[in-house]
């Protein structure tokens, strides 16, 4: 056998033994060591809170998760900050809280709250439909993700079978509502916020609405939300109107 050749084999030998220690400190690390937990965080929303069990959506990536709390009462919409170690492959996942922190009312939670109040007066309207939509004025710093986390909430407290973000000309122009005698949204339930003045830090106001069809409707007008500093953000309807 040549030099040149004991060479070769002897830096084939090296490469390979380099190989074996790398793999082998991967694999003997502490993220596989199974008496090795690690505390994850997510900030949630509640979704919905019945017989003492919570079913919350995060706020980043809409993954839902379940627990059940017999000590500490929660109400829909609010804000959640939870840590857990380990959830369980079921839907939603099941998880243990390690810890949970209420936070203020946000503007995504106090828009979700007028839709509840909504959905609640003349309660028979839209009930039963199968399509929701969604019409957010761009001026109320909601962004794509938390118009999207709103319709995915309504579709799970009121089972609507599927979720659009359309305002009335775009659900016409896309053949939605039957125009034929009085236009009405054939399968579905539009609802609306939108604002002339659109955010301000502490202080603005809004309109809103459900709408079904031309004789079917009703409206929450010259409402005002106002952020107070301990409890976060609220509303007041200025006027009720029926349709």
């Amino acid at each position: 056998m040549t030099l040149k050749n004991i060479k070769i084999i002897t830096l084939s030998l090296l490469i390979t033994l380099l190989f074996i220690g790398c793999t082998n400190q991967q694999t003997s690390g502490p993220q596989n060591d199974p008496n090795t937990s690690t505390n994850t965080t997510v900030e949630t929303i509640v979704v919905t809170e019945e017989n003492d069990l919570v079913v919350v959506m995060s706020l980043e990536g809409m993954t839902l998760y379940s627990f059940t709390s017999t000590k500490e009462d929660y109400d829909e919409n609010d804000i959640l900050t939870i840590e857990f170690t380990q959830a369980e492959e079921t839907y939603p996942l099941q998880i243990e809280p390690t810890k949970i922190m209420e936070e203020k009312d946000t503007i995504l939670s106090m828009f979700l709250e007028v839709i509840d109040d909504l959905m609640e007066e003349d309660a028979g309207l839209g009930k039963g439909d199968k399509i929701l939509s969604l019409d957010i004025s761009d001026n109320l710093q909601l962004s794509t993700q938390d118009i999207e986390i709103m319709a995915q909430i309504m579709k799970n407290r009121y089972s609507f079978q599927e979720t659009l973000t359309m305002n009335y000309e775009a659900l016409n122009a896309a053949g939605y509502i039957d125009t034929n005698d009085i236009p009405y949204f054939k399968e579905g339930l539009l609802i609306s916020i939108t604002s002339d003045q659109g955010y301000k830090e502490s202080r603005f106001t809004f309109d809103a609405s459900k709408y079904k069809g031309g004789l079917a409707a009703y409206f929450f007008g010259d409402c005002e939300a106002v952020y107070e500093k301990n409890d976060g953000w609220d509303y007041e309807v200025g006027y009720h109107a029926i349709s």
